[in-house]
């Protein structure tokens, strides 16, 4: 390893550690930034989905629980606000849009921790919903947007010029 590189301190927020597309990519993502010797901690809200937590747990990487009880319950982010206040991360980062939306509100008020949520989505032709046009308002306030398409960062761009100079895209699979 490069001794002149500084490892980093990495949070990555999503909603479960379930079965699914998203969690699998952040979990290899987890694992492969732990192997190269940084510092991750994984923060989900629905721990009952737990399908990929002993890959996590059979590395050490940490695993923060937060509960979210209803749709509206704001307590995970409570509980992300507090866990990016007191752990002073580099960079966290967000896959998925309830996770990303959490991660920008949490991250408002931290000066220290960049923040970079992942649309793992993409949106189709023609006017936007109200829920999506105000998501992507929110995603002003993120250091970065990552996208896994040059399809969607070119939607993306198109619909909100001010999201070029914070949009990179990185395929699926990228080791």
């Amino acid at each position: 390893m490069n001794r002149n590189c500084r490892y980093l301190d990495i949070l990555l927020v999503i909603d479960s550690l379930g079965s699914g597309g998203a969690q699998r990519q952040i979990v290899a993502l987890a694992t492969g930034l732990h192997e190269r010797g940084n510092s991750v901690t994984v923060f989900n809200y629905f721990p009952r989905l737990d399908h990929f937590r002993s890959e996590l747990e059979q590395r050490g990487i940490p695993i923060i629980d937060g509960t979210k009880s209803s749709r509206f319950d704001l307590a995970p982010l409570r509980t992300l606000n507090r866990v990016v206040a007191e752990a002073r991360f580099d960079v966290a980062l967000s896959f998925l849009d309830t996770p990303n939306v959490y991660l920008i509100f949490a991250n408002l008020l931290q000066k220290n921790t960049k923040s970079v949520v992942s649309e793992r989505m993409m949106f189709h032709d023609g006017p936007l919903t109200a829920r999506t046009w105000l998501k992507y308002q929110t995603y002003r306030f993120a250091d970065a947007i990552t996208v896994n398409s040059h399809h969607q960062h070119n939607r993306i761009r198109d619909k909100f010029a001010w999201s070029e100079r914070k949009l990179t895209t990185i395929w699926n699979g990228v080791d």
